[in-house]
């Protein structure tokens, strides 16, 4: 192999390996196993909800979640259309309650967690959506069983094995 094609072959392949091992955050989903049940990137500005039904006022939440500048799952707002027991009333510290068509609003949390343990709710019939995406937490575990939901720095080759690979 002439010297010119086995330089051209060597930076190929550094650069192929180099972008394969290249970090991206990743939104994860584990199940009670820790079996990757679900895996998408996640960037500074993108934003994930959790729908639910209320168990003690009976009426829908959405709680949004975003990226945080420690690179956890941070709290950022929380969208209802009703008062009743349990739901928040007023905002506290640096929040904002916003009231807009009909809806109730309390923006500006900034509360970060390490990871989301979220239990699938018989009644409460959780979605998640993200990117446009909606996915019904039922089908990703039993009612009753703990999904958590982290974000995890890995390598983008474990990304697309998880992704497009194990399913």
């Amino acid at each position: 192999m002439p010297k010119a094609k086995r330089l051209l072959f060597v930076i190929i392949l550094f650069l192929t390996v180099a972008i394969l091992f290249c970090p991206v955050f990743v939104l994860t989903i584990r199940n009670e196993n820790n079996t990757v049940v679900y895996a998408g990137t996640i960037g500074m500005n993108d934003t994930f909800s959790i729908k639910f039904t209320h168990s003690v006022a009976k009426r829908p939440v959405v709680e949004t979640f975003g990226l945080g500048a420690g690179k956890k799952i941070t709290l950022l707002e929380t969208e209802y259309d009703s008062f009743g027991a349990g739901l928040p009333f007023e905002a506290k510290g640096g929040q904002r309650f916003i009231v807009k068509d009909g809806k109730f609003k309390i923006v500006g949390y900034n509360y970060e967690v390490p990871n989301l343990a979220i239990r699938v709710g018989r009644f409460a019939d959780h979605l998640f959506i993200f990117r446009g995406e909606e996915i019904r937490l039922v089908d990703l575990a039993k009612a009753g069983e703990a999904l958590t939901f982290s974000v995890e720095k890995v390598p983008l080759i474990w990304y697309v094995f998880e992704r497009f690979l194990q399913r």
